[in-house]
This record gives C-alpha cells, structure tokens and sequence, in this order.
C-alpha cells in the first residue's frame, strides 16, 4: 500500500469537509434581492433635484441628497413597480452609467424610513 499517496487524499477529502462546513451555512451577499415593507397607501410621493453623493451599484441604491434612493424592480400585490432609468436625452440607460457627482431628478415614493422607492431616476448634466 502507498500510505504517502493515502494521507494526500486524506488531507484533501478533510480540506473539502471543512471548506464546505465553513461556505455553506454563509449568510447570503449583498447583492441578494431586497426585501421592503412597501405599502403604496402610507408613500407620500416626492421629486426633487440634486447630486449623486454615493452608489452602492450591489444593492442598487444612490445616495442623492442625503436621502437612501432605491432602483427596484417588485410587485407589490396586482401592481407592478419598476424604476425607470434616463439619460438626460430621456433614453433608457442601465444603474452602472449613473457615477457619483451627476445630477439627477429623482421621483418615487418615500417610505416612512425615510428612504425613497424611485419610479424615475433621470441625469441632467450630460
């Protein structure tokens, strides 16, 4: 019997059990979807304009203001809910294209956390 060649399978076969004790039970990314407490009944709707101060493009939230803007895509209920992304030559465009320092109209519905559900999110420097 080869015992060198035995315990490199031994260390490897423990190397993947701890590996795999250690990923699995990991709590899910950033990244994975949000879930909100969204009640179109208590939103009050905003617009308003100002800078870009951060993006989190992970969680798909701008920082505008000093106000937490949400990009969703959710249906709440019948009704579907989906933030629509402009350029300033109201073209669709994608969350990555926005970057910190552009002004943007933002208009959504504001949460009572103070945070606000976009429905448009439009540059206007470009």
């Amino acid at each position: 019997m080869d015992y060198t060649n035995r315990i490199k399978k031994s260390l490897w076969l423990a190397m993947l059990v701890v590996c795999c004790a250690v990923v699995i039970p990991m709590n899910p990314c950033e990244s994975s979807e949000p879930t909100f407490n969204f009640d179109f009944d208590i939103s009050d709707p905003v617009e308003f304009r100002a800078r870009i101060m951060t993006i989190n493009y992970a969680k798909a939230q701008l920082i505008v203001g000093e106000q937490t803007i949400h990009v969703v895509d959710l249906i709440s209920g019948e009704q579907r809910f989906t933030t629509t992304l402009k350029n300033a030559k109201d073209e669709a465009v994608t969350l990555e294209l926005f970057q910190k320092g552009d002004l943007v109209l933002v208009e959504g519905l504001k949460q009572p956390d103070g945070s606000v559900i976009a429905y448009i999110i439009q540059t206007l420097n470009r």
